[in-house]
């Protein structure tokens, strides 16, 4: 009987001049399917596909996989790259928010400063604290106040450790003029964020309410502390700022612990807010984000107003970059210490959520109490204060978009690491 092989070199000398080494190349993965012949079998059975995928079905099935043509890839799919934009957008959504607002800011700066000059920051901040109140879990509160050390450590870090000991190195940086280094000095001896933070520790599931714990925690103290910490940070220039701690304290009452409670109380009293929020988190982070993304596009456009004409942008973005140097250092002195200090609990499962929001808040600074203390210090340093000012809102934005990306990275990956495990 003349073989597979055979069959196509009488082909080629039947055909005369056909190339039979092509034919065979060509023929190859057919001819795999073949394999050996079986001599007890029916002799000279006719070769068709249905005959050879009954002898041998998985190298049929390879066989016309090899010769199939390949599908267009989702590059050149309009709606692969329109799903990849969504991905990327969903994905990086505050960072994308505040670049945004950074940028309209700086282009059309008077929208924000006339924007500044109504109730709609005081009006954004109850709304993002009424979100904070409505992802705030039960038992995530109990683990919280179960947490002392964690607590303890974050408001030290927090209150004392990163004005005194970075605050003095920060003012005496040689940055031109010395006003952005005094922001800088300022910025650093601030309680923690007032929503960012939160909202952070919400998308990468940590522990909302130790979050929002030491936010409140830390805001109401610094009333107290501020005064006692900013003339050891900048002098004794700082003795004589008129600070009225029962007006600041009033303000953190009014737009952070009240409308904290308010939202906790309508999730746990009206029925299915807690299901509906629960289950669309990725919406509700995305209103918040967005009420966050007004206060800093409100900020700068008033700094960027207030600045004057002799601010070189060099100076600026050296002042910036300085600012992204102290969060990057909070950063990881913060995550020592949380590391070496043991804290969260013995429990694998509760003690990550409670380090990541320790090391969140502990590493980041608010920007509303910095700008009302710079007001405040405008009457002894004059318009340095404004200067200043855009040194405090370049550094609260840089930390805001590094750690929404490492947000976003870690929840990527995790997300993927779960993917990848449900496929095995």
């Amino acid at each position: 009987m003349p073989t597979s092989i055979s069959l196509v070199h009488d082909a080629g000398r039947w055909a005369g001049g056909f190339d039979s080494r092509r034919a065979l190349l060509c023929a190859r993965p057919l001819l795999s399917c073949i394999g050996p012949v079986n001599h007890h079998e029916k002799a000279y059975e006719p070769l068709t596909t249905t005959s050879m995928g009954r002898r041998h079905p998985s190298n049929i099935a390879t066989a016309l996989n090899a010769n199939a043509v390949p599908e267009p890839s989702s590059s050149a799919n309009p709606h692969g790259a329109i799903d990849f934009v969504k991905s990327v957008v969903s994905n990086h959504f505050m960072p994308i928010a505040l670049c945004s607002a950074l940028v309209l800011g700086m282009l059309q700066p008077t929208w924000g400063a006339a924007a500044a000059k109504t109730q709609l920051q005081s009006y954004v901040t109850v709304a993002i604290f009424v979100i904070s109140g409505l992802q705030l879990r039960r038992g995530e509160a109990f683990q919280a106040l179960k947490s002392l050390g964690s607590l303890a450590y974050g408001l030290a870090s927090i209150l004392l450790l990163s004005p005194l000991l970075l605050g003095p190195v920060l003012l005496s940086l040689p940055l031109q003029p010395p006003a952005l280094a005094l922001g800088l000095a300022v910025f650093v001896s601030m309680p923690t964020s007032l929503s960012s933070g939160i909202t952070l520790t919400s998308a990468l599931g940590g522990n909302v309410a130790m979050s929002i714990l030491l936010t409140v925690s830390s805001n109401m103290l610094a009333v107290f502390t501020l005064p006692l910490v900013l003339p050891h940070v900048m002098g004794s220039g700082a003795s004589c700022m008129p600070l009225d701690p029962a007006v600041l304290r009033k303000q953190l009452v009014l737009l952070v612990l009240l409308p904290t409670i308010v939202g906790a109380t309508i999730r746990a009293c009206v029925p299915g807010v807690a299901k509906a929020v629960d289950s669309n988190r990725k919406l509700v982070s995305y209103v918040s984000t967005m009420c966050l993304a007004v206060v800093p596009w409100m900020q700068v456009s008033k700094a960027l107003l207030f600045s004057g004409s002799d601010l070189q942008p060099l100076r600026v973005v050296a002042a910036a970059t300085c600012g992204l140097l102290l969060h990057v250092v909070l950063l990881i002195a913060n995550i020592c210490m949380v590391q070496l200090l043991r804290l969260g609990g013995s429990d694998p499962a509760t003690s990550m959520g409670i380090k990541q929001a320790v090391v969140l808040q502990t590493s980041q600074k608010t920007l509303p109490v910095a700008l009302a203390v710079l007001n405040k210090l405008s009457d002894v340093v004059g318009d340095a204060a404004g200067i200043a000012a855009i040194t405090a809102v370049f550094s609260h934005l840089a930390q805001v978009i590094v750690d929404s990306i490492l947000v976003s990275k870690l929840v990527g990956k995790r997300q993927s690491n779960k993917a990848h495990g449900e496929k095995t």
